[in-house]
């Protein structure tokens, strides 16, 4: 899809944005916005993470992420933004806090 648009619409304690592309297609976010203070370009930024989650569940074919940047991807990729770091392991030498 070719992204042409994105629009937000709030309604009852929710938000719904909108994701329109070329030929009609659209994809829509809802989410919940019951303080009702986030601005249109934090819930366009919440839209956008919420999808990039949902791709960690796999694709179509029931095969994983894309890739690996878009599975570590805080949904800012067309801003460039950093990717979201990786939690690093325990050093080897250290025991699990439960021992």
């Amino acid at each position: 899809m070719q992204h042409l648009e994105t629009t937000v619409a709030r309604e009852a304690g929710t938000a719904t944005v909108t994701f329109i592309g070329e030929g009609g297609e659209c994809v829509e976010v809802t989410l919940q916005d019951t303080d009702q203070e986030s601005d249109e370009r934090q819930l366009i930024a919440r839209a956008k993470a919420t999808m990039i989650h949902l791709t960690a569940f796999g694709t179509r074919d029931g095969g994983g992420s894309v890739n690996a940047y878009d599975a570590l991807s805080n949904g800012n990729l067309d801003l460039g933004a950093p990717l979201m770091e990786e939690p690093s392991p325990p050093p080897a030498n250290e025991k699990p806090v439960n021992e």
